[in-house]
C-alpha cells in the first residue's frame, strides 16, 4: 500500500524544507496554489454537478486546505488531486472553516484531514 506521502510524490508535489510552513502540526506542509476539483457529496460521485474547481492553499501528506467562497455542508469531501490525467482522488474530513476578509469577498480557509485514497 502506498503512502499518501509517496503518492503526493508520484503527483510531483515534494515537500522540500524551503517549502515548509512552520506551525505545530507533525507533518511538513507546502504551498499548493493550485486549482483542483472537489466534491462535496461523496455520496454523488458520478455525477458531475457535484464536483467545482477550488484554489487549494497548502498540502501534507495527512491534509490540505483550500480556499471557499461557501462553508462546506458535509463534514467528508473527495479531491482530485493532481495534473489532467493522473490525479488522485482523495477523501478527505473537513477539521475546520475558517472565515478570512479578503478586500472586498468573505473567503473560507477550509482545512481537511486526508482519510484515504478513494477506491
Amino acid at each position: 500500500m502506498m503512502t499518501m506521502a509517496k503518492t503526493l510524490s508520484k503527483l510531483g508535489l515534494v515537500i522540500r524544507g524551503d517549502d515548509l510552513i512552520d506551525d505545530r502540526r507533525q507533518h511538513a506542509r507546502a504551498p499548493y496554489p493550485q486549482r483542483q476539483w472537489l466534491n462535496t457529496r461523496p455520496d454523488a460521485d458520478d455525477d458531475a454537478s457535484a464536483w467545482r474547481e477550488v484554489r487549494c492553499h497548502d498540502v501534507s501528506a495527512e491534509g490540505f486546505s483550500y480556499w471557499s467562497s461557501i462553508r462546506p455542508h458535509s463534514s467528508h469531501l473527495v479531491l482530485s488531486l493532481g495534473e489532467s490525467g493522473s490525479e488522485v482522488d482523495i477523501v478527505a474530513e473537513v477539521k475546520h472553516a475558517t472565515e478570512v476578509s479578503c478586500l472586498q469577498d468573505d473567503l473560507f480557509l477550509i482545512g481537511c484531514r486526508i482519510l484515504r485514497r478513494s477506491a
